[in-house]
């Protein structure tokens, strides 16, 4: 769960210029563990509104631990 806090930031940082209220919802499934000391890099598409985004562990092979990931932006 963690992860998706790391996303959720990178999400405000790239999005919504680190205002929370901006960040009306987001959603991803969990799909592989993260363990302490990954690297995390988070993709972010933006369309208007609609923001889908991946968070993938380079140091692993890209291997993809948040997917399908969807956040509603103001």
């Amino acid at each position: 769960m963690c992860s998706y806090g790391f996303a959720a930031r990178a999400i405000l940082q790239a999005c919504c210029d680190y205002d929370p209220p901006r960040l009306r919802g987001m959603g991803a499934r969990i799909s592989a563990p993260v363990y302490p000391g990954d690297l995390l890099r988070t993709t972010i598409w933006r369309d208007g509104a609609q923001v889908s985004f991946r968070t993938t562990v380079p140091e692993r092979g890209d291997i993809v631990v948040l997917n399908n990931g969807f956040a509603e932006v103001g």
